[in-house]
C-alpha cells in the first residue's frame, strides 16, 4: 500500500521536498510509517525534530489525516491515505 506524507509549512522547507510517497505493507500502522521515515528520511531531519532512538517525531510535530490527529503508534493506515505533518510554531 502507498501513503502520502505531506510536510507542511516550516517542516517542508527543512526537508526540501513537501511530499513523499511511502510504500508500506498491507495492514501497516503508524509505527510502520515511523520505521520507513527513519530508514529513508532520518538523515534530513534535524535531531530537534526526529528521535532516532525511538523512531518518532519529537517536540511540537503533529500528524493529521483528514481532520483527525494521528497519535497512536498502533493506528492502522490505509492505501492512498494522505498524512500531513506540521511543525507547530508557538510564540507571541
Amino acid at each position: 500500500m502507498r501513503v502520502s506524507l505531506i510536510a507542511m509549512g516550516l517542516l517542508a522547507k527543512e526537508l526540501g521536498t513537501p511530499e513523499y510517497q511511502m510504500d508500506l505493507p498491507e495492514g501497516a500502522c503508524l509505527a510502520d510509517l515511523y520505521d520507513r521515515i527513519d530508514a529513508e528520511m532520518a538523515d534530513r531531519l534535524p535531531l530537534s525534530l526526529w528521535n532516532r532512538g525511538e523512531k518518532r517525531f519529537r517536540g511540537a510535530v503533529v500528524l493529521i489525516s483528514g481532520s483527525k490527529v494521528i497519535r497512536n503508534a498502533d493506528e492502522r493506515l490505509f492505501d492512498g491515505q494522505e498524512i500531513k505533518v506540521f511543525k507547530v510554531v508557538v510564540g507571541g
